[in-house]
């Protein structure tokens, strides 16, 4: 069954609900129209439960009474819808109904409030007691709530984020109605993608599916990385879409090597600069977020980086509603009336389990840990087997910190063992900062709720004033290749583009300016690849590109040892990176280096 016959089986009102009243499921499978006020919510089993959330099962009180309502929704074939739907990745069931978070009315299905057109403008409309601005104005019979302290904020004056504001103010008028009020999804839009295990996986199913129905032509996608299938970056939707991917993840890797797709070579920290510049306007943005608290506030989770200032900018916000989402602080909370449309599906986080690092990257991880991390260092690190390594070799150490554009699990032990306390941090002293984060649910259960993570915006994080101020600032990244005159190679395998820049540069350039001259950058990589090509490479291959200039790069560590760069001659920094080379390339890589700069390696 195709995507037209799908929509008409998924719930959708067969008239609109009449004002004041809200479905409710009855005994024979109906949802029928109920006076608001007389439905109980019961609410559905879910990973993270809290006080707040319960308050959906309270009554809503209304002063009109309309017992006589006859207005029915029909569910049509809800098992049958179920199974079709199941193939695009979407849950559909008759007690998941979808509704605007401003005033809870039923709508059509996920697929069709992406194409519905002539959507009715109460859909639009800002909720009653919506509050105003930061201070602002409570909803009549709720306690007045410390707006200033929500999200945790800044402990430093100065240190509040930009989007602090507009993210938990409450909407104080209806956004304009744009060319693009009567579609949803039209042709010519440019839609955000809220990536890593935030991607809201189910509305770009539904987004696809849309666009393709509907022929529509020209629609720009843009965003980070983002997990789960990206079919909008494939042959078959060339002309459909054009994809713009600020770091390659592998699900659009072939479509960008194909053609089909492209990627912006962008520095993490400027990203939010390409919506600030208007060079990307977000006709809609496709997020991610928990569910409501009592005051309305939902949070971004998992994945902030760039996407405050792509909602900032963006026309209209269509948010998944997902109670699995763990609650984070720092710039995460957004008010509800904010989103335009909301879609209830409880589904799991995109997980990353932690893989076995091998004796190669053991090895790294102790060099690193005993002779470059000083009790009390800051650090910035990635997801992967290095610095997973990195991080289980550091448990013996003393009062670390971390301010990172990402983290994973490792630091869980390290904080859990007492290794990382956030102590001696010159900035955001006792807090875990991060912009982004993925791992295992081990590590969405340690943040959810926990007021000693900051999760801020991209371009606060990876600040190279701010990162240059952090004590100790140890930054530890990863690379494809260096050649023997000390360029990084990161993001790309010849012509063939891999990942992108990230924040490397970000953290190699903080750390090396360190204001308290004790930072580290740190460049690791095994000596060899699994076929074992060595990684320390004469050149560069044709078409790589540099990410980590050879002015930029200090410390390079393999598993044979650390070559420290920084003030060193074109034939000091090869001879000493030979010297970290497997011992099989390292008369090739001497003879190599001669030819290319005609004296031979020395220290």
């Amino acid at each position: 069954m195709d995507y037209a016959e799908l929509k008409n089986k998924v719930i959708r009102p067969k008239k609109r609900l009449a004002e004041g009243t809200e479905p409710e499921l009855s005994s024979d499978g109906e949802l029928r129209a109920q006076p608001r006020g007389t439905v109980k919510r019961t609410k559905k089993s879910a990973k993270y439960d809290t006080k707040q959330s319960s308050n959906k099962t309270q009554n809503i009180s209304t002063s009109q009474n309309h017992n006589e309502t006859k207005n029915r929704i029909e569910p049509g074939s809800v098992p049958q819808a179920d199974s079709e739907a199941q193939s695009l990745g979407i849950e559909i069931t008759n007690r998941e109904a979808i509704h605007t978070l401003a005033n809870r009315k039923p709508v059509v299905s996920v697929l069709r409030v992406l194409s519905e057109q002539r959507l009715a403008a109460s859909f639009r409309r800002r909720p009653e007691g919506d509050r105003e601005g930061l201070g602002g104005k409570a909803v009549e019979g709720e306690d007045t709530f410390p707006f200033d302290w929500l999200g945790a904020g800044r402990e430093e004056p100065g240190q509040r984020s930009q989007y602090s504001d507009w993210l938990r103010a409450g909407r104080e008028e209806p956004r304009q109605r744009s060319q693009y009020s009567d579609w949803l999804l039209a042709g010519r839009n440019t839609v955000f993608i809220q990536g890593a295990a935030a991607t809201p996986v189910p509305l770009v199913k539904a987004m696809t599916a849309v666009a393709k129905e509907a022929r529509l032509k020209d629609i720009k996608v843009c965003h980070i990385h983002t997990e789960g299938p990206a079919p909008y970056s494939h042959k078959d939707y060339e002309g459909i879409f054009r994809t713009y991917s600020f770091f390659i993840g592998a699900n659009v890797r072939k479509g960008i090597a194909e053609g089909h797709a492209d990627s912006v070579p962008i520095f993490l920290s400027q990203i939010p600069s390409l919506f600030h510049k208007k060079i990307f306007q977000p006709s809609i943005s496709l997020i991610q977020v928990s569910a409501p608290d009592r005051h309305g506030f939902c949070s971004l989770g998992t994945s902030v980086d760039c996407v405050p200032a792509a909602l900032m900018h963006s026309k209209t916000i269509i948010a998944q509603v997902n109670e699995k989402m763990p609650r984070t602080f720092g710039d995460t909370v957004i008010h509800q009336s904010q989103i335009d449309y909301a879609v209830e599906l409880d589904c799991p986080i995109v997980q990353h389990e932690r893989k076995a690092p091998s004796e190669a990257e053991k090895e790294i991880g102790k060099l690193i840990a005993e002779n470059l991390v000083e009790d009390g260092a800051t650090l910035q690190m990635g997801i992967g087997s290095i610095p997973d390594a990195v991080l289980s070799a550091l448990k013996g150490h003393k009062h670390l910190g971390i301010h990172s554009e990402m983290f994973s699990d490792g630091v869980v032990d390290l904080v859990k063992c007492g290794a990382i306390t956030n102590s001696e941090k010159s900035m955001h002293k006792g807090k875990i900062i991060g912009s982004f984060l993925m791992g295992s649910q081990k590590l969405y259960d340690f943040v959810h709720d926990n007021p000693s993570i900051e999760m801020l915006a991209v371009d606060h994080v990876n600040d190279t004033d701010i990162i240059s101020k952090q004590t100790k600032m140890t930054a530890i990244n990863s690379c494809i290749s260096v050649d023997l005159s000390g360029q990084v190679n990161a993001d790309s395998i010849g012509t063939r583009m891999y990942s992108g820049f990230g924040g490397q540069l970000d953290f190699i350039y903080g750390a090396a300016i360190a204001a308290d001259k004790k930072g580290k950058p740190i460049i690791a990589l095994e000596s060899t690849t699994k076929t074992g090509e060595s990684k320390i490479v004469p050149y560069l291959k044709e078409g790589a590109g540099v990410v980590t200039t050879r002015g930029h790069v200090r410390y390079v560590v393999t598993e044979h040892g650390i070559a420290d760069l920084f003030g060193k001659s074109l034939q000091q920094r090869s001879y000493a990176l030979i010297n970290i080379a497997h011992p099989k390339h390292r008369e090739a890589l001497t003879k190599a280096a001669f030819e290319r700069f005609k004296v031979m390696p020395s220290p």
